[in-house]
């Protein structure tokens, strides 16, 4: 069967961004709502973990919710 090899659709000279390096802070976010689906309790578990080899690691929660800062043990930041 024969193979084609499809070029990449991005034109790098139209959507280039020159790199900013490193945040003072290291930064995740995630998208925030108190839905069992949601899974939050896994987020909440992830984050305690990247703590303790990230412990000035930044988290931003957006959502329609308010987040439990008790989920976090940090102050998080609300979009």
């Amino acid at each position: 069967m024969p193979r084609t090899l499809i070029p990449n659709a991005v034109d790098f000279d139209l959507f280039y961004a020159p790199s900013c390096g490193k945040q003072p802070n290291p930064t995740i976010g995630f998208n925030y709502r108190l839905l069992k689906s949601r899974r939050t309790d896994i987020t909440s578990k992830a984050i305690k973990l990247s703590r303790q080899s990230v412990p000035n690691l930044r988290v931003i929660g957006f959502g329609s919710e308010q987040p439990s800062q008790h989920l976090f043990l940090k102050t998080i930041v609300v979009s």
